[in-house]
């Protein structure tokens, strides 16, 4: 029970807390309200900041780690989601154009689920931010997590009911056997042999 540090932030309050799976940061941000709307990464033994400020990013909502502790999914007050590489303590892209109220990590590390303010679940690549598959659901709503084996995810409906859905067939799909796999539905509709 030894204190460690106490965090500059503290005058003004800390709405967002959070430790990378590795145990080495503290993620902490004041996401609402007044003065010290800012998103520091600490060391978590000392609480000496690491990295200074993401830029632009402001206060954030949520935070959410990849399994390996390498990058952080940060969405901010602006509901954008950045990307974090601690490696090369860098901002990889963010997403700009989607109203983000939560993004967490597949425990697989390669793709990530967003929840918009309008309620839609979305599976996107980590890579690249791209979205590869956007779940026809009722509003979804928070919070949202995965199961530690990554089959299922679990959020709660605009109505207070949680749902839960099985995620073992989101897949990147391959643009070319996509394709071939349209061409070969439409040949056998038209009854055309390749």
């Amino acid at each position: 029970g030894r204190l460690l540090f106490t965090t500059a932030q503290a005058q003004f309050g800390i709405d967002v807390v959070a430790h990378s799976p590795d145990g080495k940061w503290l993620v902490v941000s004041r996401a609402y309200g007044g003065g010290g709307n800012t998103f520091n990464i600490l060391d978590a033994e000392t609480g000496r900041q690491s990295f200074g400020n993401i830029p632009n990013v402001g206060g954030t909502g949520y935070v959410s780690f990849s399994p390996d502790s390498r990058y952080m999914l940060a969405v901010a007050r602006t509901h954008a989601v950045a990307l974090w590489d601690f490696k090369q303590q860098r901002e990889v892209w963010r997403l700009k154009n989607i109203e983000v109220l939560h993004a967490v990590f597949h425990p697989d590390g390669k793709r990530f689920i967003t929840v918009t303010d309008d309620g839609c679940v979305a599976v996107h690549a980590t890579r690249d931010g791209r979205e590869v598959v956007t779940l026809e659901t009722e509003r979804a709503w928070l919070p949202v997590t995965f199961s530690p084996d990554g089959h299922q995810l679990i959020y709660r409906q605009d109505n207070g009911h949680m749902r839960i859905l099985h995620s073992d067939d989101w897949t990147f799909p391959d643009k070319k056997a996509a394709f071939k796999a349209a061409l070969r539905d439409v040949q056998q509709e038209l009854n055309i042999t390749p």
